[in-house]
């Protein structure tokens, strides 16, 4: 059986999460940066800060633009593989609902609101997850490969333990502000980061699995 959408949807989502990758990485690159010019400015090198905000610009400007690019293939991807299977049109709704959850939150000073519409958007980037997960399954079941099926199960296992580690984290550091508070936080975050690197690795396997398998 050839799913020639959904094969196109799958490829256009594996690119986007690869682009995503790589600009988290420029990301955590460019807080690198931040911390070097901090680091030259106090020292009083001039020459250090200037190289460091160099830096600073052409991986932010990276991470941006590759953001953006991701954005729009996942968009693309998720659109082209709903044509085979309908259950990818769920994903495009929950972009839709997690770009409103995003701008009025960004209304928001108040701290435990903004952590409020934080763990609401990440909720709903579990759910997009979880859709686009569940839609290739269900590809790997009209094709009859069980392989990708199991696979697929095992990553939203992972998933969900990831989030909601995740978003008991930062209900902690948002309620509890003292010592403590930060410290218990600190731990699920680091457990949340282990998991979360893991979970992305395994789901980046299983999309290209999943590419491979309808190709």
């Amino acid at each position: 059986m050839k799913l020639e959408n959904a094969y196109q949807g799958v490829k256009k989502i594996f690119t986007a999460e690869i682009l995503a990758l790589i600009a988290t990485i420029c990301s955590t690159i460019v807080l690198l940066f931040t911390v070097t010019t901090i680091a030259s400015v106090n020292a009083k090198s001039a020459a250090g800060a200037a190289a460091s905000l160099g830096g600073l610009t052409i991986f932010g400007l990276a991470a941006g633009v590759l953001a953006i690019i991701g954005f729009i293939f996942q968009i693309l991807g998720i659109n082209a593989a709903s044509k085979d299977e309908p259950s990818f049109k769920t994903a495009l709704y929950l972009i839709i609902a997690g770009i409103i959850v995003a701008v009025v939150g960004a209304f928001f000073n108040n701290q435990i609101v903004k952590t409020v519409f934080t763990a609401a958007s990440d909720i709903i980037s579990l759910f997009i997850t979880i859709t686009i997960i569940n839609g290739v399954c269900k590809l790997a079941e009209r094709v009859g490969n069980t392989d990708v099926q199991q696979k697929g199960v095992n990553i939203l296992k992972l998933i969900i333990a990831m989030y909601v580690i995740i978003i008991i984290a930062r209900i902690i550091s948002a309620i509890f502000t003292g010592t403590g508070g930060a410290a218990v936080a600190g731990v699920f975050i680091v457990i949340a980061g282990v998991i979360s690197i893991v979970q992305y690795v395994l789901y980046l396997m299983f999309l290209k699995k999943g590419r491979d398998m309808l190709a």
